[in-house]
């Protein structure tokens, strides 16, 4: 409980001391933790129009996910340490496939819902009942690319490690993902406020156990030039000329000489195939 105490003024009463009053009370701790698998059946409809919640075994032996949990029983009840649970749990169905992503339908993917507490208020603990809807496993179909236009697929399929026809593995798909924002050539450094850096979807197919993996990218920034010059007491003046080019493709040529400015600035010419072009000029 936290309250108002007092305020006390000085004279003019142009400054104010002010006293807060916090009462803590006592510290909860976990009295019992365990993990429930949870579905909703469409069929059995509540007052506000959703499937009817009921209990599902787990996939996955319960002990093992309880040890994947940083909250024990016996320890202190924390909020962030159920955030943190909900990731590890997410993390360990998402690597066998069982998906959690906004772009798949709600009530056909993995979802870590409210927990139940039971608080008792004369032991100051609190008994936790994890609730998660498991989904199904997901198979890759086919492994897309979209808005990345002038760059070549194998460049951007050498940093891809999930294959069609595998298991979905969420945490290989976001490595798969750092590793093409890690190349830059999808990335704005002047960070262009309608710049989209990369991200991924899931596609349905019409198939309950399938879906299409799209990686949805936006040519970003790739060609850097600085001009500078100064005056040397033994050389006099100089200019240093410095050029810098990212996925740039050496024969990936202009239509004409009087198009290629327009052309390179478009990524139409000289881009795509990863490679990287640095020149420097010192007249």
């Amino acid at each position: 409980v936290v309250e108002l105490k007092s305020l006390e003024f000085n004279e003019d009463r142009s400054r104010v001391s002010i006293q807060v009053a916090v009462d803590e009370g006592p510290r909860y701790r976990i009295g019992s933790i365990e993990i429930k698998g949870v579905e909703f059946v469409p069929d059995l409809l509540d007052s506000q129009g959703l499937g009817k919640e009921q209990l599902t075994p787990l996939l996955f032996d319960e002990q093992e996910l309880l040890d994947l949990c940083v909250s024990k029983e016996g320890g202190v009840f924390e909020h962030s340490n159920q955030r943190a649970d909900a990731r590890l749990l997410r993390d360990y169905y998402g690597e066998r496939g069982y998906l959690s992503h906004p772009s798949l339908p709600a009530d056909n993917s993995w979802r870590f819902l409210a927990p139940h507490l039971l608080f008792d208020a004369e032991r100051a603990e609190v008994h936790v009942t994890y609730r998660i809807l498991q989904g199904h496993e997901v198979f890759i179909r086919e492994v897309k690319f979209s808005g990345a236009f002038h760059t070549r697929d194998r460049v951007l399929r050498r940093d891809v490690t999930v294959q069609p026809g595998q298991l979905a593995d969420l945490k290989e798909i976001y490595r798969s993902l750092r590793r093409i924002t890690s190349t830059g050539f999808f990335s704005d450094s002047t960070n262009r406020m309608n710049h989209r850096e990369p991200t991924f979807r899931f596609v349905p197919t019409g198939e309950e156990d399938q879906v299409d993996l799209e990686f949805v990218l936006e040519e970003g920034r790739v060609v850097e030039a600085q001009l500078m010059g100064g005056l040397d007491s033994d050389d006099g003046l100089y200019g240093i000329v410095s050029l810098t080019m990212r996925n740039f493709d050496l024969t990936d040529l202009p239509s004409s000489l009087e198009a290629a400015v327009g052309e390179i600035y478009q990524k139409e010419a000289f881009h795509g195939a990863g490679q990287q072009l640095d020149m420097h000029i010192s007249p």
